[in-house]
């Protein structure tokens, strides 16, 4: 189906009423699953589309939250599911960061009357690398090209606090910013009653659940985030990529950026250099010499591990976020 015909059908389906779901829906991916009342998950399916990222949807008393805009595509797909369980109104779009799986979708959202909300980490992000890396999105993704703006449509709603609360009196949804780890300005959002944490890409569930994108991190402050928001209590973590867990999803993936950092830093006092590390392939990172925990490096991707090697070593070596280090390379998706 053609995005054209694709973004109608969404529009369609918001004039359609359908009745509240009072039971769960299919687990499978690329659905929504009820995961407490009136909160639905939906895991992306990679073999649809692997820009896709997962989705939360929050039932409010008069409307829904939906926590992440996704790509433009990922947006229209979700409008579909909703209109399956809700004919509520979608009210607030949570960015948790400012990649384009996370934040590219918003106009789609923001036309059907919802305001998007995020912290002033993701405009910072923005304002540093857009529209060069939604012009570079759009050379390979229709839904992305044929969006008027030709730049990311920017949160409006924007808080700078530790703590921002959506409240209706009867569900308390509340957005955390325990500082700069994947990007700038990551959220998670916890429903107190629910213990659920949404994570965005500070955490992932899958096989490959350690090939983060590291370009705009901060490798050392990671793991220190992660160990805050188990400071929650949450008994339900629902990731950016990969399927639903429990709080164990956030430990192991914060013990592999602990054994990251910590190999990289042990092979820089041994005076190694980024060389000795890193093996190129074409132009890109391949392989790399830091072997991490056997339970750790089975579940890594390689040539992902080597571009965080480097990271990771350019962090350590220039002592500031690898987020904050200009890059002498064009970036590509």
């Amino acid at each position: 189906m053609s995005f054209a015909r694709l973004r109608l059908l969404g529009k369609g389906l918001l004039a359609l009423a359908f009745g509240i779901a009072t039971g769960p829906v299919a687990a499978q991916t690329g659905t929504l699953r009820l995961v407490a009342p009136g909160v639905w998950f939906r895991e992306v399916d990679p073999g649809e589309d692997e820009w896709l990222a997962n989705n939360v949807v929050i039932e409010m008393r008069d409307y829904l939250i939906v926590v992440d805009a996704n790509m433009p595509r990922g947006a229209l797909s979700l409008l579909e599911n909703i209109r399956k369980v809700s004919s509520k109104p979608v009210r607030y779009v949570i960015n948790t960061h400012a990649h384009a799986d996370h934040l590219y979708g918003n106009q789609i959202w923001i036309e059907q009357g919802a305001t998007a909300v995020a912290h002033a980490g993701v405009l910072e992000d923005i304002k540093l690398h857009e529209p060069i890396r939604w012009q570079t999105v759009a050379k390979v993704r229709a839904d992305v090209r044929d969006l008027a703006p030709g730049h990311p449509v920017t949160p409006t709603e924007v808080y700078s606090k530790s703590l921002h609360v959506i409240s209706d009196g009867e569900r308390r949804v509340e957005l955390h910013h325990f500082g700069w780890g994947h990007t700038r300005g990551d959220s998670f959002v916890y429903l107190p009653k629910e213990r659920l944490l949404v994570t965005g890409d500070m955490t992932a569930n899958v096989r490959n659940s350690n090939s983060f994108e590291t370009r705009d991190a901060y490798v050392a402050n990671w793991p220190k985030i992660l160990a805050a928001t188990l400071k929650l209590r949450p008994r339900i973590v629902a990731s950016g990529h990969g399927a639903l867990g429990g709080p164990e999803v956030i430990r192991e993936n914060r013990r592999f950026f602990l054994e990251l950092h910590a190999a990289v830093a042990k092979a820089i006092r041994k005076g190694q250099r980024l060389e000795d590390l890193v093996q190129w392939q074409g132009g890109k990172p391949a392989t790399t010499s830091i072997t991490l925990p056997p339970d750790i490096q089975a579940r890594v991707y390689m040539p992902m591990l080597a571009q965080q090697v480097i990271d990771t070593f350019q962090e350590i070596t220039q002592h500031r976020p690898i987020g904050d280090i200009p890059k002498n390379w064009n970036f590509e998706y």
